[in-house]
């Protein structure tokens, strides 16, 4: 009994300095990849928007450009392990954007039409990685090329995406909503 008193004791103080388990999933385990962004900035941008648009579009609370969307992680998986794809990006040090203008991309579904609104971005160096993948690892069913970099704000009902024909580029940007950015 007492040995066994010994060990719940040993664990019970071995396990009293291990971190909670966080709510978010670790980098190695996404299904995509992103470049997380400080979000105060970009609410304020939403919030801008939401006064001149008279609503209050879904937003997710956050900030991220997509580098690798998870159609593409999959794609990619065949080759490279998650984790490896992962730490590539952890490792790539040129994260470097310009915001370039405040896009507006739409959708008639049934007998409504959806809207997105986003942050339209250049960033050479984050499709630099996407070839890096593609050239490194040899993955010829990935087009490394295909890329609309941009930050999400909102939207009315749903995200937008160019699988559905919203191309989120410099050619989206209304000049109506360009005073907000």
């Amino acid at each position: 009994m007492k040995w066994v008193l010994l060990c719940a004791l040993l664990f019970a103080v071995g396990c009293k300095n291990q971190p909670v388990a966080s709510e978010k999933k670790p980098a190695s385990i996404k299904n995509y990849v992103s470049l997380d962004l400080e979000y105060p900035e970009y609410k304020s941008t939403l919030d801008r928007l939401d006064t001149f648009l008279g609503t209050k579009l879904v937003n997710r609370g956050e900030a991220h450009i997509t580098v690798i969307t998870p159609p593409e992680f999959k794609t990619l998986s065949e080759k490279i392990s998650p984790e490896v794809i992962h730490q590539e990006w952890e490792n790539w040090s040129a994260k470097i954007f310009d915001k370039i203008c405040l896009g507006e991309g739409s959708l008639k579904e049934k007998n409504k039409v959806l809207k997105t609104y986003y942050i339209v971005v250049h960033a050479p160096e984050i499709k630099g990685f996407r070839m890096f993948l593609k050239n490194k690892y040899g993955i010829d069913n990935f087009n490394a090329e295909l890329f609309y970099p941009h930050i999400t704000l909102g939207f009315t009902e749903k995200d937008l995406h160019f699988e559905q024909g919203v191309v989120k580029d410099p050619k989206s940007c209304p000049q109506k909503l360009q005073h907000l950015l």
